[in-house]
C-alpha cells in the first residue's frame, strides 16, 4: 500500500518517466507493499516494473554492515520475465528521491544468496518469508558479496 506522500511522489515519478518514453501504462497493482506497474513498450513488448520504497536512513546489521535496504519476500525469488525492480530511497537529509534500477535476475540471485547467508550466519536464525534487498555504500567494507549503490543508481538505460 502506498502510505506516504513521499512514497506516492516516488511512484508517480517512475510512472511519468515511462510515459514520457512512450510506454503505455497497462496496469498498476499493489503487492505486499510494493507497487507493480505493467507497461507496453513502443515495439509492443511488455515490461513489468516492481517499485519498492524505503525512507529508512539505512540499515546497520552485524551480519551485513551498513547499507540501504528494501523489504521483499520469498515469492520475489520466483519472479520471472521481462521484470525490473526500481528501488526508491527517500533521503530525508537531502529531501530527495534516489532511484536504483535493478534487473530481476540480479534481485533474485541476491535475495537467495542473502537469505542463505543470513540463515548460515547464526544457528538461531530460522527460515521465514522475509527477504531484504541491500545495496552497499561505497565507503564501507563488506565481508560478503553486495552490489554498491553506484552500480544501479539512476541506471534507467538498463530498461530498454
Amino acid at each position: 500500500m502506498i502510505d506516504s506522500v513521499d512514497q506516492k511522489i516516488g511512484v508517480y515519478s517512475v510512472i511519468e518517466r515511462f510515459l514520457k518514453k512512450g510506454y503505455a501504462l497497462m496496469a498498476q497493482t499493489n503487492k505486499s507493499g510494493n507497487v507493480v506497474l505493467s507497461f507496453k513498450q513502443k515495439n509492443g513488448d511488455e515490461v513489468t516494473i516492481i517499485v519498492a520504497y524505503s525512507d529508512r536512513k539505512g540499515l546497520d546489521s552485524k551480519t551485513f554492515g551498513k547499507c540501504l535496504g528494501w523489504r521483499l519476500f520469498a515469492k520475489d525469488e520466483k519472479v520471472e520475465g521481462n521484470v525490473y525492480y526500481v528501488f526508491i530511497h527517500f533521503d530525508k537529509a537531502l529531501i530527495k528521491h534516489r532511484f536504483f534500477i535493478v534487473p530481476n535476475s540480479e534481485v533474485v540471485k541476491y535475495i537467495k544468496y542473502e537469505h542463505k547467508y543470513w540463515l548460515d550466519s547464526k544457528p538461531s536464525h530460522k527460515d521465514n518469508p522475509f527477504r531484504e534487498y541491500r545495496l552497499g555504500l561505497f565507503y564501507e567494507k563488506y565481508n560478503h558479496k553486495v552490489s554498491l549503490v553506484y552500480d544501479y543508481e539512476d541506471k534507467w538505460s538498463l530498461i530498454s
